[in-house]
């Protein structure tokens, strides 16, 4: 059997950058969610369909980065 040794101090760097990235997916598909919550509060006010499609856009690709984050997913 072959052992390898890893400096707990790298295991644990390692840990909380991966933990780092995914906060920053997670904190960028919240942003995109409000963003798209605004966009659509204007496509009511200005009553404009283009706008209402623009903010789906949003939140779909907030969604996106949602997930990833969530699953600790992409840098």
């Amino acid at each position: 059997m072959i052992e390898i040794e890893v400096p707990v101090e790298q295991v644990q760097e390692q840990i909380q950058e991966a933990a780092h990235h995914a906060k920053d997916r997670w904190t960028m598909g919240v942003t995109l969610f409000q963003v798209a919550i605004s966009v659509a509060a204007i496509s009511v006010l200005v009553r404009r369909r283009r706008f209402w499609w623009v903010s789906m856009g949003f939140g779909l690709v907030g969604f996106v980065f949602f997930i990833q984050g969530l699953m600790g997913i992409g840098h």
